[in-house]
């Protein structure tokens, strides 16, 4: 129970089922003895971002609860992950994400449902575009990666079975000693 004057860092989000999320680890854990340059993501936090909701009390995160219950159930979803990109691009990468596939017209309703029902929180849209990805890892340092780490990279391509989808997740994001602990504080049937 979340009491009065808690301000919490909240997300919607889909999480990924295990199997999934054991082929993805391995495959970051590969990728890690050739890329030291990157900060590869903590695999327990490893999630698709619908919405980020920023810093909320109490009383705003029960009223995004409150909007996100009444989003019109649209039935479960396939995704799957395929392929690699980066942000800004691959070429000269800050983050480096898997690339989200499926029933993405369907995805980008939820979304869409997501953000109308957060706005009526008093939570503001977004200023980017939904663009569907699993955040990966992200660089350290000023440099740019290394053509070895690149084309490792690209070389190994991320392939995750597909995996039906029936909720989204709200979720609080506390940094505990330099690691993230993300907390379910809500789940909706979509």
């Amino acid at each position: 129970m979340l009491s009065a004057g808690v301000i919490l860092r909240t997300f919607v989000c889909i999480l990924i089922p295990n199997k999934q999320h054991a082929t993805i680890t391995r495959w970051i854990n590969e990728r890690r003895i050739e890329s030291q340059e990157i900060e590869w993501v903590e695999p327990k936090t490893m999630h698709i971002t619908l919405k980020f909701c920023g810093e909320n009390d109490i009383k705003t995160i029960n009223n995004i609860k409150r909007h996100l219950a009444t989003i019109k159930q649209t039935g479960n979803i396939t995704l799957f992950i395929e392929g690699i990109g980066g942000f800004p691009n691959l070429t000269y990468p800050r983050i480096i994400w898997g690339a989200v596939n499926g029933d993405i017209d369907q995805l980008r309703k939820i979304q869409k449902n997501v953000d109308k029902a957060t706005l009526k929180a008093g939570v503001e849209s977004n200023k980017y575009p939904f663009l569907p990805h699993l955040t990966l890892g992200r660089i350290r340092t000023e440099d740019i990666l290394t053509k070895a780490a690149l084309n490792a990279i690209k070389k190994n391509r991320l392939t995750v079975e597909p995996w039906i989808v029936s909720e989204i997740v709200l979720m609080s994001s506390t940094i505990c000693h330099t690691r993230t602990v993300l907390t379910p504080i809500g789940l909706f049937k979509i």
